[in-house]
């Protein structure tokens, strides 16, 4: 925890790392089955395969975007309904939540 009010704290006997910016305009979680990420008005998941097809989907004021890695498009659910859409992902390979923790 640091002195303005950001927490990070890391389960390192089941691999989970949660992360809470100093605001609360930002959170992070990474487990074994998935990695969740909130920044802004932004909520990003990511959903593990155990045979690699992570899948993910993105709740921003566009409305749900969503796609899998073996899927060559990337669809968005809003008020007019589906359609495919080039909406991008972020990269949550690596540990997101150090960012999280010392914005």
């Amino acid at each position: 925890m640091t002195i303005d009010g950001a927490v990070r704290m890391t389960n390192v006997k089941n691999n989970i790392i949660l992360a809470l910016s100093r605001s609360g305009a930002a959170a992070g979680l990474i487990h074994p089955n998935g990695r969740v990420y909130h920044y802004g008005s932004r909520v990003e998941i990511q959903a593990r395969h155990q045979q690699g097809n992570n899948k993910y989907a993105k709740m921003w004021y566009k409305g749900v975007s969503f796609t899998a890695e073996q899927c060559a498009l990337v669809y968005l659910v809003d008020a007019a309904g589906t359609r495919t859409t080039t909406d991008t992902f972020l990269d949550m390979s690596q540990d997101f939540t150090l960012n999280v923790f010392y914005k």
